[in-house]
Order: structure tokens, then C-alpha cells, then sequence
């Protein structure tokens, strides 16, 4: 399992072992009578499982929305619990490997799916079997126990795959969760539902379990819509904002780095994956509002004027009104209207002052200043780092958030190390003179580059 961190590498076997563990010891506790309708059933759902895995939703933080969640629910009312653990397993394990995943994704997504079908269908054992749950004359007390094997399936299947990805990124379970599953929740929970019916009608008459295609396959293909939409609009409006960037050369990709320092000032300041990843997104659209300026005022090489100051001072305004269009960047909508804002009170657009400010305002109010000031500008040349560093020092308090000059500071020092770190690992690269002495990295590639310059 090259580049997975250990707690990734240990969670990933142990879910592998629970799951295996579990489908072995349903085999030995439930030894099969192979009759032929039983065999015919099996392989009609391991066919119906396989072709459904195969229409996959990408979700937007990684992990995947799959069609076969439908058939994996029917499969626990209509075959006995180690085969539909079994035809689950299978089809899972050789979709992912014809995909040409890794033998631990392999194993840690076949195991997953082991689990969310196997301790649902052990729940309801506490009930009896679940085919008899909703066999005749059951429906009334059984319908209630299967929709709750359904909300069972779904918490398994869910935290197993937004655990893996926490422990990769380090954020919380719930903060994936909510970037992945809270607008599909319902979808995915109906999907199930279907499944539960297509069981009980299975279970009356098999025939007329097909109406539950049709359903199955609109509910399928209106959420595929429905990701493609927001990817669509997520990547539309990035695009206004990059295009403004570009209408001046000296603010070139601005948007992108002020949101890369924003996203690192957010870690430092410890305020959660989720909370950094709306930070870094209000970053990328905080100058979305220069739409509405004229390149005249933009541009302009001379101070503004009163009038010119007024109109430049609308942008964040502006931005806000369009942000607040969008669902998906509504919650960073007050750190855009706001990152102008002083810590003193004597900004705008509201004249708020220091606690009043919005956090995200105040860390992209920092980000920005510094990206701007050590840019090359129409009106000015750019500052040196340490002088950029000491107009923040000396804005603490009172056009900045001390405690956030504070983690910016750490963030700089944090790059500092890191360039050192890629200085010594190119030196240590590069072929060094026979009966020379090793100098410096940064003294080396000097001499490489003066070289370089004479040829």
C-alpha cells in the first residue's frame, strides 16, 4: 500500500478482515440447499448487480455513488444472507478489479459492501428472516423493519467510505459527509426503498418486480444530471473568476494564489476541512465583483478619484450578490463581503470592527493584501517579502486580525522550510566535481545557473 499513511493502511485491512470474517462464518453457520429456483434467483441478481454496478456517480470529495445499491437491498429480503453477501462481494470485487484498482482498494470496497449488507440482514434476524418479514400478511409489521435495514445499509456504507477518506485528508467524518452525502442523502435512502419494494414484490409475484426498473433507472440518471449540473456551475463560475484575474495582467491567477494561502492560514488556525475548503472557494471568487468595474478604474495608473473610489469599493458587494446565486458558495458569501472590511473599523463595506468581522473575511483580508503588495501593480512596483512582512506586522490590529498576521507568519516560515528542503534535495541531485568539497545548495545552483549564463 505505497504513499497510505499508517492509520489509512491499518483501517483499510481491518475493514478487509471484519468483512471477510463475516461472510466466512455466514457459510458455516447457514449451509445452502442448492435448489434449482435458488440457484436460477442467484444468478439472475448477480447479473442484475452486476450490470447496475457498472452506472457509477463520481461524488464531489472522492467515494462513489452506484446504481446497485437497489439490488444489494433487494438481495437481503430474497436470498438467503451468505449468498447475497456473496453475489455482492463478487460483483463488487470484479467491477473494481477490471476498473484496475490496487488489490487494497480491491479488498477494502469489496469488504465494505460485505458489511453493509451483512450486519443490516443480522439485524433483522432479531425479527426473523427477512424474506418472512415481508412475505404475505407480514408487509404491515414488516415494511417498518426493512426501511430501517435500509437507513442501516446506508449509515454503514457511508461512514466506512467517509472514515477512509477522513483519515487521508485528516478532517472529520461528518465534514466529508457533508461535502459528499447531504444532497444525495435522499436519493440514495430511496434508492434502498426501491430496493425494498422490488423485493416485496419479488417476493409475491417475481414477474411484476420489473415495474421497479423503470423508477430505479430515472431516480439513477436525475441524480447523474444533477452532479453534472453542479460541476458544471462550480467550474463556470471559477472560470468568471479567473477570466477577471486575467483582464489584468498584474493580477494574473491573483484569485488562485490568495485561496492557496487562505486554505493554509485555515490549517493553521485549525478550523476543520470543511471550513478550509469554504475559505479556499470564497478566495478564489472574493474579486468575483470586478466584473461590474470598468477597466478604466481597474487599470488606472494615478489615484482615484472620490467618485472612482466609490464605484471600486462596490466589487465586494457585487460579488456577493452574484455568490449568492450559487448554493455551493453560499456559505463562504459574508468572508467575500466582507475581506475589505479593517480591523479597526475604518473599512467598508460596512465599517464593521475586529470580533464583528467574519473570520474567513479577516484571513482572506491578510492573504490578499500580501499577494497584492508583493505583485508588480500598475501604479506601483512590488515590495521585497521582508517588506511585505513588516506593513502586515505594522497592520496588526489595526487593518489586520493580530491572531491571523500571526498564523500567516507561520505559514511563510512553513514555505521557507519547504524551499530549503527542495533546494537540498536538488543539490544532493546534482553531480558534484571530483576532489571538490560539497558547498552550499543554494551556493551550487548559483554556480550551475551563472554557468548557464556564459555558454
Amino acid at each position: 500500500m505505497p504513499g497510505l499513511k499508517p492509520s489509512v493502511r491499518f483501517y483499510v485491512l481491518a475493514v478487509g478482515a471484519l468483512g471477510l470474517i463475516l461472510l466466512t462464518l455466514e457459510w458455516l453457520r447457514e449451509p445452502l440447499r442448492w435448489e434449482q429456483s435458488l440457484l436460477i434467483t442467484a444468478l439472475l441478481m448477480l447479473g442484475i448487480n452486476w450490470a447496475s454496478e457498472r452506472y457509477v456517480i463520481k461524488l464531489p470529495r472522492g467515494g462513489e455513488l452506484v446504481a446497485s445499491t437497489i439490488s444489494q437491498i433487494a438481495s437481503i429480503f430474497i436470498l438467503p444472507l451468505p449468498l447475497a453477501m456473496t453475489v455482492t462481494g463478487l460483483t463488487t470485487a470484479v467491477s473494481e478489479f477490471l476498473s484496475r484498482k490496487p488489490w487494497y482498494k480491491v479488498l477494502f470496497n469489496t469488504s465494505q459492501m460485505l458489511l453493509a449488507v451483512g450486519l443490516p440482514a443480522l439485524a433483522l434476524r432479531a425479527f426473523g428472516t427477512p424474506a418472512d418479514l415481508l412475505g404475505r400478511g407480514n408487509a404491515a409489521q414488516g415494511m417498518p423493519l426493512a426501511i430501517g435495514c435500509v437507513f442501516l445499509y446506508y449509515t454503514i456504507n457511508t461512514v466506512l467510505t467517509n472514515a477512509i477518506i477522513a483519515l487521508d485528508r485528516q478532517s472529520s467524518v461528518i465534514d466529508v459527509w457533508l461535502d459528499n452525502n447531504a444532497t444525495s442523502v435522499l436519493l440514495e435512502v430511496g434508492m434502498g426503498v426501491i430496493g425494498v419494494l422490488w423485493a416485496y414484490i419479488w417476493l409475491q409475484d417475481p414477474i411484476w418486480s420489473l415495474l421497479t426498473v423503470w423508477p430505479a433507472a430515472m431516480a439513477c440518471r436525475a441524480f447523474s444530471h444533477i452532479r453534472r449540473l453542479e460541476d458544471e456551475n462550480e467550474q463556470g463560475i471559477l472560470a468568471i473568476a479567473d477570466t477577471i484575474d486575467a483582464r489584468d495582467p498584474y493580477t494574473f491567477q491573483h484569485s488562485k494564489r490568495v485561496a492557496a494561502y487562505v486554505e493554509r492560514i485555515a490549517e493553521v488556525l485549525e478550523l476543520g476541512s470543511r471550513h478550509v475548503e469554504i475559505l479556499g472557494s470564497a478566495a478564489r471568487l472574493h474579486d468575483l465583483g470586478k466584473i461590474g468595474i470598468s477597466n478604466e478604474i481597474l487599470h488606472k495608473t494615478s489615484a482615484l478619484t472620490p467618485e472612482e473610489r466609490r464605484l471600486m469599493q462596490r466589487h465586494p458587494e457585487i460579488a456577493a450578490q452574484i455568490i449568492g446565486r450559487f448554493r455551493d458558495y453560499r456559505d463562504g458569501l459574508l468572508a467575500v463581503l466582507h475581506h475589505h472590511e479593517r480591523y479597526d473599523g475604518t473599512g467598508y463595506p460596512q465599517g464593521l470592527r475586529g470580533e464583528e468581522i467574519p473570520l474567513g473575511a479577516r484571513i482572506i483580508a491578510v492573504a490578499d493584501s500580501y499577494e497584492a503588495m508583493t505583485s508588480d501593480r500598475p501604479y506601483r512596483r512590488a515590495l521585497s517579502r521582508e517588506e511585505a512582512v513588516a506593513e502586515l506586522k505594522s497592520g496588526m490590529g489595526t487593518q489586520f486580525d493580530p491572531m491571523v498576521v500571526a498564523a500567516f507568519l507561520k505559514v511563510l516560515s512553513e514555505e521557507e522550510r519547504e524551499r530549503d528542503h527542495r533546494l537540498l534535495h536538488l543539490n544532493a541531485r546534482l553531480p558534484q566535481p571530483i576532489g571538490t568539497h560539497q558547498s552550499s545548495s543554494v551556493d551550487t545552483i548559483d554556480a550551475v545557473a551563472s554557468q548557464a549564463g556564459r555558454q
